[in-house]
């Protein structure tokens, strides 16, 4: 096999995939099942936050609480 010219683009997804799931499964040696699933928990809940912040999608949903809760107030 000639490793020069092997085309990443063709094995992107297994290649990052693997990846990940080797980390998941390092992890869940070292550290244990339910602290490994905790630890991926918060990686979600910090992604999710970072694409509200990037999208602006949090200035768009306090607009939308305070033409909700705020109705003729002004």
């Amino acid at each position: 096999m000639d490793f020069k010219n092997l085309n990443f683009k063709e094995y992107k997804y297994r290649f990052i995939f693997s990846l990940i799931f080797l980390t998941i499964g390092i992890l869940i040696l070292l550290i244990g099942f339910w602290k490994t699933l905790f630890l991926l928990l918060c990686v979600l809940i910090g992604y999710l936050i970072g694409l509200i912040i990037d999208k602006n999608l949090f200035i768009d949903f306090i607009e939308r609480l305070k033409d909700i809760f705020f109705v003729g107030r002004e």
